[in-house]
């Protein structure tokens, strides 16, 4: 806070120099949740615990997780509330504790504890297996018998506040907040509990106001892209030498060099380099074509979003066994011919991946020339 005031912000006089709260939460916003509560029926008075001084939760953080004293949340002369966890960091702790208040609270609190979710993660199918692999740290409420639970998937995306980007005033809560909402690759997940009662079911889990859109795909194709190297080659050089060998892929088959940003999850391990290459749809299988240029190979990075150009069933493997070290020569020799798509690796083994417009007999040739061998054949994967 201290920061704060003196690069000329302006903060409620109460809060200490030492106040610490997180700039990016996930704020949503209160008329909404209030709004959605409404509709599931759920009890009033509604408290929210959780926050900082700029959403004024009933509770903020700090008190509610006092590592040194478990004390009730709600009001002490309510037999009937309801308590809200707002979208936290540490899901898994706020799940922990929330779980411990249930013996704190009055017979019949109702308890929401709300987490974000990936939405690819998040099927239109919700039962207790899938919503352990959502959330792992739910586990132990889920397995205790003495508690209804009921798993909320909310369909729509919920509406966010932020502090403006740009905000001339510098006030802190701001005097109107900035509307957006959550990711279109995030799902808001909640979890209601309480004590079991006489008529209650265990669990439950559903979809409220429908279930969301699916994301449109990316504009850019996922592409695998491998290189054997040496094996004590550095982590940073390792990178240095993808990016050229990509670089030499763009220019040999005339295509525009990708940022650097689209290159990454770059992992060296037994001597082989790993990563993900992000590149336009209407060029990953040019990309393809280029697989073997230099030394460094590429193949789809097969997802549900990826594009027909590239998708499986399009392709078949001509096998060349233990000739890796000889790929760069073979990708020379057979790059250009028709339905050519580059190259694969696979141990010492090089396959050349085709389309149905590859004609065999006029690649082997060239396959004899590059490998030097007349008796040279390329061979087909026989399944078992």
């Amino acid at each position: 806070m201290a920061k704060l005031r003196s690069a000329g912000w302006q903060l409620p006089p109460s809060l200490g120099p030492e106040y610490i709260f997180r700039v990016y939460d996930t704020r949503l916003d209160q008329h909404w949740l209030r709004g959605l509560l409404s509709e599931l029926h759920t009890p009033d008075p509604l408290y929210v615990v959780g926050g900082d001084f700029l959403t004024q939760p009933h509770l903020e953080d700090s008190a509610a997780l006092n590592p040194t004293q478990l004390a009730r949340w709600g009001p002490r002369d309510a037999s009937t509330y309801h308590i809200v966890v707002p979208p936290r960091p540490h899901v898994a702790q706020w799940l922990h504790r929330a779980h411990q208040q249930v013996a704190m609270e009055a017979n019949d609190t109702v308890f929401t504890v709300c987490c974000v979710v990936p939405r690819n993660a998040c099927g239109t199918s919700l039962d207790n297996a899938a919503v352990r692999r959502l959330v792992p740290s739910a586990a132990a409420l889920l397995d205790d018998s003495t508690l209804e639970v009921q798993v909320l998937a909310v369909g729509e995306r919920p509406p966010l506040v932020r502090v403006p980007a740009q905000d001339d005033s510098r006030r802190l809560p701001p005097a109107s907040w900035e509307v957006a909402h959550l990711a279109m690759n995030r799902v808001l997940l909640l979890f209601q509990f309480r004590r079991m009662t006489p008529q209650g079911v265990r669990f439950q889990a559903r979809w409220v106001r429908g279930e969301p859109p699916r994301p449109s795909p990316s504009d850019l194709e996922l592409l695998r892209v491998e290189m054997v190297l040496p094996p004590a080659l550095q982590q940073a050089k390792a990178e240095k030498a993808a990016r050229a060998g990509l670089r030499q892929i763009a220019t040999a088959l005339t295509l525009p060099e990708p940022p650097p940003h689209q290159l990454r999850q770059i992992v060296v391990q037994h001597g082989i380099i790993s990563g993900i290459l992000g590149v336009p749809r209407g060029q990953a299988r040019d990309w393809l074509r280029g697989s073997g240029c230099g030394g460094l190979y590429l193949r789809p990075f097969w997802t549900e979003s990826t594009g027909e150009a590239v998708a499986r069933q399009h392709f078949s493997l001509l096998w060349v066994r233990g000739q890796l070290a000889k790929g760069p020569k073979l990708w020379q020799a057979l790059w250009d011919k028709p339905g050519v798509v580059g190259l694969l690796p696979s141990g010492q083994d090089v396959a050349v991946r085709v389309t149905a417009e590859a004609d065999l007999a006029s690649l082997e040739p060239q396959l004899r020339f590059a490998m030097e061998d007349p008796q040279a054949s390329f061979r087909r994967r026989v399944p078992g």
